[in-house]
Parts: structure tokens; C-alpha cells; sequence
């Protein structure tokens, strides 16, 4: 009998896998596969091989395999939250602040998710169903440069003001199982995007027209309630 130790904030099930919806192999250790699964918005749970997952939908007997579901998978958007928000391009990335310089006109990028300051993000709602995302412990938020509406416009952070080009709208999508569209209020028809729908470091986050790619599909999770280090996030607060 398969014998699966026991991880917190992960459910374990034995002689269980689910077959595809790999992100990667984290190693081949419970324990990287954890640490790998935690700071990933994407990730659903993983299995004793090391390969973490992002969505589960077919769980099938594996015998001597162990699978670990998280116990608080990610959601949608709501007042309050401190969030890590994951990019679909390969589902690795997350969006960053570039070597966490909070400054006014930096410009985002897509970065390796790790769990650090410069991928964290508090949601303030702003009523009808709209929301500022804000850069932790700092007083800018995401937006729009100029207001602009073109294909290509960067997206960065800014002093925090009461404008639409830093209002967004999360809109769950069909084309990818967890995923959100982020969309900006003064561009309608127009999507949070990734460059060129790289899967590179670096690569810059623009807006775009709303098109249901890879490159617009982002998932949220909850750095507060389940997801990360809550002690270390918790001392951060929010601007």
C-alpha cells in the first residue's frame, strides 16, 4: 500500500494521477513539486513525480502514484485580495515589476513566478465590477500609459488616481480552463496582453485587441488565503 506523507494545504490521494495538463516537471520530489506548485497561479496540484498541473479533469488509478490536489484553488477577483496574477503563454510566468522598482513609469513585464514582492498585487475594487490593482507596499497601480488605446501601449505603473486607464475588468474566459481576461475600462475591446504571446523573461506586457489568445489569458491566486508565504505576505500590506 502506497503510503503519501502529508503536505499542508495540499489534499493527498494514493494510487491517483491525472493524466496531461503538465506545466513541468519541479523535480522529482514532493517537496519541490510543493514549493513549485505554491508560487504558481496555475498550478491545481501535482503527483509524487514531480509534475505540476493546471487543471484537473480526468483523475485516473496509478498505482504507487501519489497526487496532490490544493486544497484552495485559484478564483476570481475581490475586494481586498493580495494577489500573484499567472500568465498563460506557458503558464510559468507571472506579472512583475522589473527588479521590484516601484517607480512611476516602469513598465511591466512577464517573469518566472516566485513569490516575491514585485508579483504581488492588491485588488481595490472600484465599484461595477471594476478594480485598481496596485503594487504592494507602494502608492502606484497598474495602468495604461497616456490613456492611450493602440495595439502595443504599454502597461505600467503610475501614481494612484481616481482615472480609467487604471481600472481594469477581470472577465472569465472559455478558452482556457481558469482563466481571466484582464481588460482596461477606457479601451473597450481591448485586453491586457503579453508581447508577441512570448514565453520569455522580459517580455513586455502591452495592451491589446481582445483575441481569446494564450497571451491574454491570466490566472489569479490568492496570496493571502492558502497560496505562498501568508506570515511574509501578510507583513507587506498594501499602499
Amino acid at each position: 500500500m502506497v503510503n503519501c506523507p502529508a503536505v499542508t494545504g495540499f489534499t493527498a490521494s494514493a494510487n491517483t494521477d491525472f493524466n496531461g495538463n503538465d506545466i513541468r516537471q519541479a523535480g522529482n520530489t514532493i517537496t519541490t513539486a510543493a514549493a513549485a506548485c505554491e508560487i504558481n497561479p496555475w498550478c491545481r496540484g501535482f503527483n509524487s513525480q514531480g509534475w505540476i498541473k493546471h487543471s484537473l479533469p480526468s483523475q485516473n488509478t496509478f498505482q504507487g502514484l501519489c497526487f496532490y490536489r490544493r486544497n484552495v484553488q485559484p478564483g476570481g477577483p475581490a475586494n481586498g485580495m493580495i494577489v500573484s496574477i499567472g500568465t498563460g503563454t506557458n503558464r510559468q510566468g507571472c506579472i512583475d515589476v522589473p527588479s521590484n522598482n516601484k517607480a512611476e513609469g516602469v513598465v511591466l513585464h512577464q517573469w518566472e513566478c516566485n513569490g516575491t514582492g514585485a508579483q504581488r498585487w492588491y485588488l481595490e475594487a472600484a465599484g461595477n465590477g471594476r478594480y485598481r490593482v496596485k503594487a504592494t507596499d507602494s502608492s502606484l497601480c497598474m495602468g495604461v500609459r497616456e490613456s492611450l488605446t493602440a495595439n502595443g501601449t504599454d502597461v505600467m505603473l503610475w501614481r494612484c488616481s481616481n482615472v480609467n486607464d487604471q481600472l481594469f475588468t477581470f472577465v472569465s474566459s472559455s478558452a482556457m480552463s481558469g482563466a481571466y481576461t484582464i481588460r482596461p475600462v477606457h479601451a473597450p475591446g481591448m485586453c491586457v496582453d503579453i508581447s508577441s504571446s512570448s514565453t520569455a523573461n522580459g517580455a513586455r506586457v502591452q495592451i491589446w485587441t481582445c483575441n481569446d489568445s494564450a497571451a491574454q489569458m491570466f490566472s489569479l491566486a490568492d496570496m493571502l488565503n492558502g497560496w505562498g508565504d501568508r506570515d511574509r505576505l501578510g507583513r507587506d500590506g498594501a499602499g
